[in-house]
């Protein structure tokens, strides 16, 4: 989506009373445009004891790609189906709210896991869109889909390349970062180097 500025007061009042189809879904990787409030935000955020790597810091935060955010969404809010950035895995830990999810193997084309052959006129591909339409078609079509909910306080890991879909079933807050570590370094490197030349230098030399 493309990014809009807004008080955190008004899309508060935006998630009480919102009745979208497919609401407005907050991504915020900068933790807060206030320092103080970033400082505060930053003080509590804590990366699970089962993801110590982070081999992208070795080259400073000075130009590397987003990697970590804090997300807040309404019910029915979530996230199309996609892959994460340069093959990166990543973690994501729920604080309030419920979280659906649908996984696809990497194996999966891009084609099938975006289901536009299955789409009908007027059909929609927003992620309360793919649980209910569109889903039960590529499962009537043999696809096989990893789903399960997600409850307050659990972390959920993601390997890379692997397609997945959230819709939010409630009012829902979460932070989620990426990673390159000793299990997916090849993969993101060779992904850095293609996508991001200039920052892979970076990292090369640090």
């Amino acid at each position: 989506g493309q990014p809009i500025r807004l008080k955190m007061c008004d899309f508060a009042a935006y998630m009480r009373m919102q009745a979208d189809d497919s609401p407005l879904y907050l991504f915020d990787n900068r933790f807060g445009t206030r320092k103080e409030v970033k400082e505060q935000l930053l003080q509590e955020y804590s990366v699970p004891r089962l993801f110590p790597d982070d081999y992208m810091s070795l080259a400073g935060e000075d130009g590397r790609p987003p990697y970590r955010w804090i997300s807040i969404g309404p019910r029915r809010s979530g996230t199309v189906m996609h892959i994460d950035p340069l093959g990166t895995s990543a973690w994501n830990t729920l604080i309030s709210g419920r979280k659906r999810w649908v996984l696809l193997h990497p194996s999966i084309p891009r084609s099938v896991a975006k289901a536009k052959h299955v789409m009908a006129p007027g059909d929609d591909d927003e992620a309360i869109n793919v649980f209910l339409d569109l889903l039960p078609r590529l499962r009537a079509q043999g696809v096989k889909t990893y789903e399960f909910v997600q409850f307050p306080g659990e972390t959920v890991f993601l390997p890379g390349n692997w397609w997945h879909c959230v819709v939010n079933l409630d009012d829902a807050v979460a932070v989620t970062q990426n990673y390159a570590g000793r299990n997916n370094f090849p993969v993101v490197w060779r992904a850095a180097r293609s996508d991001r030349p200039c920052w892979s230098h970076r990292w090369l030399k640090a």
